[in-house]
């Protein structure tokens, strides 16, 4: 605020005329004249004291005097003595509006500086006012519109209480950029030591975050960071800038965990990566697409947000994201909560509180809607950060320097001087939130030797019939994923030469949408002719959990069809098994009706197995009523589970 310094020292001594109730120095008498001359060359001098004291001289015998109070502002602006600039400035703007309008803009950039939007609201407009040049008045114009969305923000503060995360994680070096894979285990940020920026990593042991070790597969003597990590943990996207391997000035890069650790960095190609800069990329859940930030040409100023999607393992042409998200100043620091539908990103030229404000971005369908501000005071005056959002949505991540040393401002106030960046966490906002979601994890293994097995996850819309996940997992490593609110899944785990697993979630039912869903699998080995198989595996029941009923009858719903192909091509890739089919019911109703409707669902089952081309002689029915609940009859969630289709295989 330096200009505002400057402004009010060179003021004139010119006069101006009106019917403004203040007195000018042409109209003093020979006594006072002199004592202002006297003012006037110690103010020159930057003898504040001696001015200040003949400007008082004069105010007492006259105390309208406005050109006086003008300079005696200055001077308490200039010794950052704010209380008593704003009293002589308002003395003065108060005699007249028009002797020197510019004093009405001092006070209101005073007024903001202290976050007091509704006193830099009046004297923007008063000055305003004074104004009849149009470039001029464009931009108060804009000051008002910006005063006006931060009055707002302030008077409707949200809950806000920041955390700083402990020391294992922060030390008093810079620590910032964090990224959490799905179930928060595993904590990745940028830290600088030395002035070098590498990445450094840490897991969540139950009750905080474990002492941070650098990744020294991935780090390097240049520098890397503004990073993403997919939801399982097993993939880092992230920035490097001047590498040999580079497109631009900086590019983002790919690493994959694997057993032996992170594998060498690769560039992601020559698609996303520009000549241009390219960086903070933030991956979606389902890892087939990117968003990021770039400043190639064809945006709409000078960084731009994109995304990309990935399609037979090629990543696609970014394109530029709505002209209602980007804007012609600085769009960064995307971050795309595991929802896939709530986009968060800061801006320094949407209204907002300071340099850089996050905002909140939600897609419905192939709209994103328009940007909200998060609020004061998760954004202020200050260069706000990017966040990381947990997978339930209700926890923030992110960087401040909130701990940094101050010094005072021209205007008197408190600036950071030392940056110190450290980790943050704080409730995010429920207005903030995204839609609910959470993280399945699964570790399969083989039913009777209890060993980890190579497997494969496919996870399915019962709605649309769209496959939304499907991966392979090594024996070492656990599926780890998302859900999100509004989908029926249905949820199926298969190893060659072993009977599957099935599970349904329904995510457009469910009351709690927050539980984590951890699984141990077991998978038990398809019996061979040539073989004497374990008798478990003929006493253990296959649960069809994506079998469903019209309510209270044995007529099938479509859902139920995938299900019934994947049991189907189950048989037919295994001629020498046959299977029962056993229905279950709740306790709701008779137990004779009960058993009699289990058995009638039963034979649904093996009537469209037959259907399929299935032979009847290789399957069988049995209804079993309520007798064998799995679950409290109590509860709802219970009952549910005891109304289940089963099948087991039959000793030949």
């Amino acid at each position: 605020m330096k200009t505002i310094f400057v402004f009010i020292f060179a003021l004139s001594v010119s006069f101006a005329f009106g019917q403004e109730n203040y007195l000018s120095t042409k109209d003093l008498d020979k006594s006072s004249s002199k004592t202002i001359k006297k003012a006037e060359k110690a103010f020159k001098e930057r003898d504040y004291e001696k001015a200040r004291k003949e400007y008082n001289k004069a105010l007492k015998k006259h105390p309208n005097l406005i050109h006086a109070l003008l300079r005696k502002g200055t001077m308490d602006l200039e010794e950052k003595n704010m209380n008593s600039a704003i009293a002589n400035f308002t003395a003065a703007t108060e005699l007249s509006t028009s002797y020197e309008p510019r004093a009405l803009s001092t006070l209101a950039a005073i007024y903001e500086e202290k976050s007091d939007y509704t006193n830099a609201l009046k004297y923007y407009r008063l000055y305003k006012n004074e104004l009849d040049d149009e470039k001029k008045i464009e931009k108060i114009e804009e000051k008002i519109r910006l005063s006006l969305v931060r009055d707002s923000l302030v008077k409707n503060r949200v809950p806000f209480e920041s955390i700083r995360l402990g020391e294992n994680i922060n030390t008093e070096g810079p620590e910032y950029l964090p990224a959490l894979s799905a179930d928060g285990a595993t904590l990745i940020f940028a830290r600088v030591i030395g002035g070098q920026e590498d990445f450094y990593i840490s897991s969540f042991d139950g009750e905080g975050y474990t002492l941070a070790l650098p990744m020294d597969d991935l780090n390097t003597a240049q520098n890397e960071a503004a990073h993403s990590l997919s939801a399982d943990g097993k993939v880092i996207v992230f920035t490097a800038c001047d590498r040999q391997l580079g497109k631009g000035s900086c590019d983002l890069y790919y690493s994959v965990k694997t057993d032996k650790g992170w594998s060498y960095e690769k560039n992601l190609g020559h698609l996303i990566n520009s000549e241009d800069w390219d960086s903070q990329p933030s991956l979606a859940a389902d890892g087939k697409t990117i968003y990021f930030s770039s400043k190639r040409p064809g945006g709409m100023g000078a960084a731009d947000l994109y995304y990309s999607t990935l399609k037979d393992r090629v990543w696609s042409t970014p394109v530029l994201m709505p002209d209602h998200i980007n804007t012609k100043g600085n769009e960064m620091s995307p971050f795309i909560h595991a929802d896939g539908r709530t986009l968060y990103f800061k801006s320094d030229h949407h209204p907002g509180m300071g340099s850089y404000d996050i905002f909140v971005t939600r897609k419905e369908g192939d709209t994103w809607s328009k940007p909200e501000n998060l609020g004061y005071p998760i954004n202020t005056k200050a260069d706000d950060g990017a966040l990381s959002i947990s997978t339930d949505g209700s926890t923030a991540y992110y960087s401040s320097d909130a701990a940094a040393s101050v010094q005072k401002s021209i205007l008197g106030i408190s600036k950071r001087t030392k940056r110190n960046y450290d980790i943050y966490k704080f409730d995010l906002p429920k207005k903030a939130r995204p839609l609910p979601t959470t993280y399945i994890k699964f570790k399969v293994l083989d039913g009777l030797s209890k060993e980890a097995i190579l497997s494969n996850l496919t996870i399915t819309s019962l709605h649309s019939e769209k496959e939304i996940f499907n991966k392979t997992a090594s024996a070492n490593e656990s599926f780890l994923t998302v859900l999100t609110r509004g989908e029926n899944y249905s949820i199926h785990v298969n190893k060659e030469g072993y009977l599957f697993y099935s599970e349904n979630i329904n995510m457009v039912e469910e009351a709690n949408f927050y539980d984590p869903i951890e699984r141990t699998i077991l998978l038990y080995p398809i019996p061979k002719k040539t073989e004497k198989p374990d008798p478990i595996i003929y006493d253990t029941p296959i649960v069809l959990r994506n079998i469903f009923f019209e309510t209270a009858s044995s007529e099938l719903l479509q859902e139920s069809f995938p299900e019934i192909e994947r049991l189907k091509k189950l048989l037919e890739e295994n001629e020498q098994i046959r299977i029962r089919i056993v229905g279950h019911t709740d306790n709701v109703g008779s137990p004779e009706y009960n058993k009699k409707l289990s058995h009638q669902r039963a034979d649904a089952v093996k009537n469209k197995l037959i259907e399929t081309g299935i032979a009847h002689t290789r399957l069988s029915t049995i209804g079993m009523g309520e007798e064998q609940p799995v679950a409290s009859n109590e509860e709802e969630e219970g009952r549910r589970q005891n109304r289940r289709t089963e099948f087991v295989i039959i000793k030949n």
